[in-house]
């Protein structure tokens, strides 16, 4: 499920008809080793979203095994170094980072 669907968002380059893992270009990874997925279950279950963007890219890929929220630190806990109310227009630097320390990230290698 998680492999074969994707959400179209025309700003990202994917196209309005692009619905597939494989339809994302891989020339788009070509200068990278490794890829950071932060949504939510990327990297959840056997057939997950991470699992297809290694496979296709042919380049390793890190994502999240469960819900992500936000945090003013890299790698940092939930919420740490945010305002208690985040400004509409807020100028620190913001990340997505694993809601539970039990459920971190998880590292795909494409299958041969």
């Amino acid at each position: 499920m998680y492999v074969d669907w994707y959400e179209n968002h025309p700003d990202y380059g994917a196209g309005t008809s692009s619905r597939f893992v494989s339809d994302i270009n891989k020339s788009w990874f070509k200068d990278t080793k490794n890829t950071t997925l932060h949504g939510c279950n990327a990297g959840l279950g056997d057939d997950s979203f991470a699992q297809g963007l290694a496979d296709h890219t042919g380049k390793n890929v890190n994502a999240a095994l469960g819900p992500t929220v936000f945090s003013g630190v890299k790698n940092g806990k939930p919420n740490q170094g945010l305002p208690k109310t985040i400004p509409a227009k807020y100028s620190g630097k913001i990340y997505l980072v694993p809601q539970y320390s039990t459920k971190g990230f998880k590292s795909f290698t494409p299958t041969p």
